[in-house]
């Protein structure tokens, strides 16, 4: 994979379909794989090699790590790692720059795993599932490795935090407004924290935070990305660090209702400094990814980056599409 080029992978639990790799400049297929697992969830290392949660068509979960060559470097399972209680089967997982960690909520409780590159378990947690929560959608953790950022699933869930050295809770970090959802948590490798705030309606923006609380900078969502065509309602669905990370990252906009005749993604590059955009790409048609894998708006995962300079690149991730849009899913 080289540099201007994606890779989506499909959240697909029969695990029949390819990964597919897309040039950004002319949206053409460069290449299929069959080597990368459709996931439900990644993140990416320093030095390339990223880690995905798949939830077999068993019905339970395992964490892949490949390195940048999408060669399989370790298989991690484990009685923490499979499917969780509310049956979603979702594992989040994060990169501190040194550890992956994975979060799974089982009958009330959530592990947590810190994870080497090479797939060995260093080290865990565990505590109780917030009160109300269905499960933990999104985790991050600082650089320090001190501090676990995680959050839920239901419009009003904070964003928490546990203390990783001390094993115990820490104040809630942030509150979204009354009927608001978070979208992703990524710690940026300036230590701040970029998330999404939406209603799913009118109301959507991106945030950054530094590590005590205080607000870096709002990156509104003023208008239609779409320009007004959408089909239907359109949502931000994903987000990530660019791969020139944190002087960058990615949105991720998807409509909800498919159209094979119109576009259906937009990826856009912002600037983390001023908020303008850099970069956007809006035409990576249905059609296109239907040619290869055959059902549109399947939880793709997007890889974006380089692989250059000597075979460490630095890519960012988006990842999968949020569970609560299967819903939406084409048969």
């Amino acid at each position: 994979m080289a540099t201007g080029q994606i890779l989506i992978t499909q959240d697909d639990e029969a695990e029949t379909r390819p990964a597919v790799v897309i040039t950004i400049a002319t949206s053409d297929v460069a290449e299929v794989s069959t080597i990368v697992l459709p996931s439900e969830n990644a993140v990416v290392a320093d030095d390339g090699s990223f880690i995905l949660s798949d939830k077999t068509v068993a019905g339970t979960n395992a964490l892949t790590i490949y390195d940048a060559s999408f060669t399989v470097v370790a298989v991690v399972t484990g009685a923490t790692i499979s499917q969780g209680s509310g049956g979603q089967g979702n594992v989040p997982v994060a990169y501190d720059g040194t550890y992956f960690y994975c979060a799974q909520d089982q009958s009330g409780t959530v592990h947590v795993s810190r994870i080497s590159l090479v797939g060995t378990i260093v080290d865990s947690w565990t505590f109780a599932l917030p009160v109300g929560w269905l499960r933990v959608n999104a985790i991050a953790v600082s650089r320090d490795s001190a501090t676990l950022f995680y959050s839920g699933f239901v419009a009003g869930d904070p964003i928490k935090r546990w203390d990783l050295v001390n094993d115990m809770a820490m104040a809630d970090f942030f509150t979204p407004p009354v009927g608001e959802y978070i979208v992703d948590l990524y710690v940026m490798r300036d230590d701040t924290l970029l998330f999404g705030v939406t209603d799913y309606s009118s109301d959507t923006n991106v945030v950054r935070y530094d590590m005590a609380g205080a607000l870096v900078m709002t990156y509104p969502i003023a208008s239609d990305p779409f320009g007004g065509a959408s089909t239907g309602s359109w949502f931000l669905d994903h987000l990530a660090p660019g791969e020139d990370d944190p002087d960058s990252f990615w949105i991720w906009f998807q409509q909800t209702d498919i159209n094979p005749a119109a576009k259906d993604y937009i990826f856009r590059q912002v600037n983390t400094t001023t908020g303008a955009t850099i970069t956007t790409i809006d035409d990576v048609p249905d059609q296109v990814l239907d040619a290869v894998n055959g059902v549109p708006d399947s939880c793709p995962l997007v890889i974006l980056g380089s692989r250059g300079g000597g075979g460490v690149p630095h890519i960012g991730i988006i990842g999968p599409i949020l569970w609560w849009r299967f819903a939406y899913r084409v048969p």
